[in-house]
């Protein structure tokens, strides 16, 4: 059943009709090429999922008959907020992406001493719009009821110190003074939030780890093999998606 988002406010439990524009509209009405009857699911990005049937179609707007409302089980039991180096090229779109499909609620882009690429100021806001757009398009195609955020790009400092809130902060390094990823999430078996900071290409300089360590993060490691920038955040959200919604990790 096709996903879309309806974050406007006009969606509620007691809603019995719909409204979608835009790029849904169009979406829905020229390449799926949906049907009055057809079903769809949406959400208000809170965590509530409403079965819906279309009535009317154009590509400017599409009306759809609220069928219910339901509480999802898709989301993770936890808050998982990502801190990611900036890294070059096309990489974050991907981490976006996966990241999304593995269940973060936020992305947050730093800029650390060994970041290749550093956008440019002006260039921000057009370039968080987009990155929000990807977060938006992958929770759609994988189901999510609640909507991640991507945040505005931090320096190193105030990554780390956002990243110290949670409850479980753990800060992923290549190098010595790591604990096993297993043996740390059992340090604090249901924890509320949890923080999972990475590193750009060249990974930490040891004053960043140093102030890792003073901000209270948790150096957490991922094997002996040295993963890329846009692999290693996968395998740690993989990671912790088997540990606290399917199992342990051993």
């Amino acid at each position: 059943m096709r996903h879309f988002f309806l974050t406007d406010g006009t969606l509620t439990p007691d809603s019995r009709e719909a409204r979608l524009f835009g790029e849904d509209a169009r979406h829905i009405a020229l390449a799926l090429r949906a049907r009055v009857g057809d079903t769809v699911r949406l959400a208000d990005g809170t965590g509530l999922s409403y079965p819906a049937r279309l009535s009317a179609i154009t590509p400017t707007e599409v009306i759809c008959e609220v069928l219910g409302c339901e509480r999802a089980t898709v989301e993770l039991p936890l808050a998982v907020h990502l801190f990611v180096g900036y890294p070059k090229g096309d990489k974050l779109d991907l981490v976006i992406e996966k990241a999304v499909e593995l269940g973060v609620s936020t992305v947050t882009p730093f800029l650390s001493s060994r970041c290749v690429r550093r956008p440019a100021a002006e260039k921000q806001d057009r370039l968080l719009e987009r990155q929000n757009r990807i977060a938006r398009a992958a929770a759609e195609q994988c189901g999510r009821v609640a909507l991640p955020r991507v945040c505005q790009t931090l320096d190193l400092s105030a990554a780390m110190e956002s990243a110290a809130r949670a409850e479980l902060p753990l800060f992923f390094y290549e190098g010595e003074g790591t604990a096993p990823m297993g043996r740390l999430l059992r340090t604090v078996p249901s924890p509320a939030s949890v923080s999972v900071v990475v590193g750009p290409e060249g990974g930490f300089s040891e004053e960043e780890v140093a102030l890792a360590r003073r901000a209270g993060l948790r150096l957490a490691g991922l094997g002996e093999r040295i993963l890329r920038c846009e692999t290693a955040p996968i395998a740690a959200l993989a990671c912790l998606g088997f540990f606290y919604d399917f199992g342990d990790l051993a």
